[in-house]
């Protein structure tokens, strides 16, 4: 019987698809992966030729880099995947090296013309491995924390900082700020760039007032946070928000180092199983300014995330992280039912997933654009009038042509700006 190991597929680079004696196979540039635990990384590491990979290096960080890989199926990033050690070592000895990104351990070049794919997609999603998992959305007393933090205050502008592509948004009260919203960057960012970007950003950063909300566990989320330490955490954040679901082992360890620097100050979120057919959002009560959301439990981290919505007084702002255009909408309409939205007031949007794909529905037989600014149910209760949408983004550093063009054409008929923060070349900043 093969040894296998369960690991996350983070990302990959698609090349091209090729006819093979009737079989079609697909050929990556590169693909990102990680251990979905420690037990997998041992899995991996007992059952490779000794020397080739040193545990060593897998200390705190455990993301493989894989180039040339040859795949029988059509790999989904966001997934869980088999990786099937017998097939793998069949393509070894190969071109391996440290890698220089901060938090991956190795790149391993395959040789070219490879035809022996070792992953395959895995029965387990994050519903049966991961025990967050609840049929009603809860409502702990750890979502207070963070209201009780921004009660008192107005939060009246937003910062979409420029980390490439990655994300890495601030809440402010004044010179405050008060919510960090993922402190990503480009997932190949060496450490030396990482400590840059985070020395940068930190000063402004205080443990009095500063609370840091993670949308979900992919790495172009919380990259940086990889390269600071716990003295850096403890000494620049009151408490630390995220979902209660680490989708691999880098995720764990990292979470692991957050909790030893604000120790009862961390609070997991938990992220509810899906009520209908389509994954959508569960909202927070809400206090003051600020509601949260959460996804629901899906196949991946993406749709499973936390969301903010802060209502401005001149306009409202939401932060989505990676969740689609269908929790978009289910947000919007839920703050419409709330009288939250108003004809008079503008959406700030931080589009989700740096300008991906739009969702799409099925309407009289044909898929078509979900529209997020006019729900058939509240017509015409909420339009996206003079609204601003930001991508934080960078068309050189990702490999999936992201934005799309025809999301851009998508949100410029929504609204009347489209900022992105590689054109503009800085951090985007709104009051609200």
């Amino acid at each position: 019987m093969n040894k296998e190991c369960l690991v996350y597929l983070e990302e990959c680079s698609f090349s091209e698809s090729v006819q093979n004696n009737g079989n079609r196979l697909y050929n990556y540039n590169s693909i990102s992966i990680d251990f979905f635990s420690e037990e997998d990384l041992q899995i991996f590491l007992d059952s490779t030729p000794p020397g080739l990979f040193a545990s060593s290096e897998f200390k705190e960080v455990s993301f493989l880099e894989i180039q040339n890989y040859v795949s029988n199926i059509r790999l989904v990033a966001d997934r869980f995947y088999n990786l099937d050690l017998t097939k793998f070592n069949a393509l070894l000895p190969c071109e391996r090296s440290k890698h220089e990104a901060a938090a991956f351990a190795y790149r391993i070049k395959l040789n070219e013309g490879n035809n022996s794919p070792f992953l395959s997609r895995a029965s387990n999603t994050i519903q049966s491995q991961l025990t967050s998992s609840q049929n009603v959305n809860p409502i702990p007393a750890n979502v207070n924390a963070l209201y009780k933090n921004c009660k008192n205050y107005q939060i009246n502008r937003v910062r979409v900082l420029n980390v490439s592509q990655g994300n890495w948004n601030e809440l402010l009260c004044n010179k405050d700020v008060m919510v960090v919203y993922d402190i990503g960057g480009y997932k190949l960012s060496k450490p030396q760039n990482s400590i840059i970007l985070w020395n940068t950003h930190k000063t402004k950063y205080k443990p009095d007032c500063t609370s840091l909300v993670l949308s979900h566990w992919d790495l172009d989320h919380y990259v940086t946070l990889c390269s600071v330490s716990e003295v850096e955490i403890k000494a620049r954040f009151k408490a630390f928000f995220y979902p209660d679901l680490p989708i691999s082992r880098t995720a764990t360890i990292l979470l692991s180092k957050i909790n030893r620097a604000l120790k009862w100050n961390c609070y997991p979120i938990q992220i509810p199983k899906p009520m209908g057919r389509s994954i959508s959002v569960k909202p927070y009560p809400s206090s003051g300014c600020i509601q949260m959301y959460t996804g629901e439990l899906s196949s991946g981290s993406n749709l499973s995330g936390i969301q903010i919505y802060v209502e401005g007084n001149n306009k409202n702002c939401l932060l989505t992280g990676d969740c689609n255009y269908r929790q978009v909408r289910a947000i919007l309409e839920d703050q419409v039912i709330k009288s939250n939205i108003t004809s008079g007031k503008a959406l700030v949007l931080v589009v989700p997933h740096h300008g991906a794909k739009v969702t799409t529905e099925r309407i009289g037989g044909k898929d078509v654009d979900i529209d997020i600014s006019i729900s058939s149910s509240l017509r015409p209760t909420f339009q996206m009038v003079d609204s601003i949408a930001i991508i934080s983004v960078d068309e050189k550093n990702n490999s999936h042509g992201h934005p799309r063009k025809h999301t851009k054409v998508y949100l410029e008929n929504k609204s009347s700006v489209v900022k992105r923060t590689d054109e503009l070349n800085k951090d985007i900043e709104v009051n609200l």
